[in-house]
């Protein structure tokens, strides 16, 4: 069933995401990326439904449709267009025929996307965040009912995981095992919703509560911002990392309630039931950002190439409408295509 608070606040979650890739400043770059992808893994978790290990061929149908099919689907669409955008001086680098064929052999394991489409991490992590967790709760419940107990453990052995691939990040110079802690961290926050559901937890509405949030994370970012993929952090960094997420995740669901009371609830609303396609296209978007400041600025049409954005010396407000067109102008295009279709079907 349909939750206009949650559809908001999943809007706030993709409209940050936006605005922390594109070149904004640096206090707000941190204070974004406390929370803002922990957002929607919680969000899953909130919305796992335990039952789903008496179907779990329905249930592994609707993530395959939901998030396999957009991956494999747009990640193949951009590698096919690489070459072709990179004679367009859109792309950066050109690739050789073995680059294309390992990620035509990657795509389908949901890795090897393209660079114009990256944040699809986001749906790889969620994807496999939510086997996992249907496969750990089908293989506990044979030892246990418990639903509270099995989402506690899933938790637990998550943040125990966290932490173990936090230690061998900063140890051993692997592709793979730096991905890790980014991927063990998604897991995690998925517990914390799931755990939250089985406990019937609810955020407490409370005005002065979330001007403590608010204040808790502009300390953080004062004393102690973080970086992705968690570079320069240790284990007993985790709590603090943890923590930080969960205050950020408050502070978007309370700024959800109170939107959710205004005439911009359905508009906020439709962002958020829209999320994969911002996410889909917003860096191709930039592009046409991209191209008018070479205009204005008289800059060699190779900045065009530069991912996500162009990079200036000196701190700038282009990051203002690199944000607002990545996140209106795939809502324009798929909202005519959407009104074209219509149309042509009557």
């Amino acid at each position: 069933m349909r939750n206009n608070t949650v559809s908001i606040a999943k809007s706030l979650g993709i409209m940050l995401m936006v605005v922390g890739h594109s070149g904004c400043p640096t206090g707000l770059y941190h204070f974004i990326y406390f929370f803002h992808m922990p957002l929607f893994f919680f969000i899953s978790g909130y919305f796992f439904n335990p039952e789903s290990t008496n179907s779990k061929k329905i249930f592994l149908s609707r993530k395959v449709k939901t998030l396999w099919v957009p991956f494999v689907k747009w990640s193949f669409i951009f590698l096919l267009l690489h070459n072709v955008l990179f004679s367009f001086r859109m792309e950066e680098i050109l690739y050789t025929q073995k680059d294309f064929w390992q990620r035509v052999f990657m795509i389908p394991f949901m890795f090897g996307e393209d660079p114009l489409v990256g944040g699809y991490w986001f749906l790889n992590n969620l994807f496999y965040c939510s086997l996992l967790c249907l496969f750990f709760t089908y293989f506990f419940k044979h030892f246990s009912s418990n639903l509270r107990l099995i989402s506690g453990s899933f938790v637990v052995i998550g943040v125990l995981g966290f932490m173990l691939t936090l230690y061998y990040n900063g140890t051993v110079d692997n592709g793979i095992i730096r991905q890790l802690p980014g991927m063990l961290f998604s897991g995690v926050m998925f517990g914390f919703g799931y755990t939250f559901a089985q406990f019937n937890l609810k955020f407490v509405k409370n005005a002065w509560l979330w001007i403590v949030s608010l204040g808790i994370l502009i300390l953080g970012v004062c004393l102690k911002p973080l970086s992705r993929p968690f570079v320069g952090v240790n284990p007993v960094d985790s709590p603090y990392i943890l923590l930080m997420a969960l205050v950020g995740i408050y502070f978007v669901f309370y700024l959800s309630t109170l939107l959710n009371k205004t005439v911009f609830r359905n508009l906020f609303g439709y962002i958020g039931d829209h999320s994969l396609i911002i996410l889909t296209f917003h860096f191709l978007a930039f592009k046409l950002v991209s191209l008018f400041i070479i205009y204005v600025n008289n800059l060699s049409i190779n900045q065009l190439a530069i991912h996500p954005h162009i990079k200036f010396e000196m701190f700038n407000w282009w990051w203002i409408l690199y944000a607002v067109v990545g996140v209106s102008l795939p809502l324009v295009v798929e909202f005519l295509i959407t009104k074209t279709k219509t149309r042509l079907i009557k």
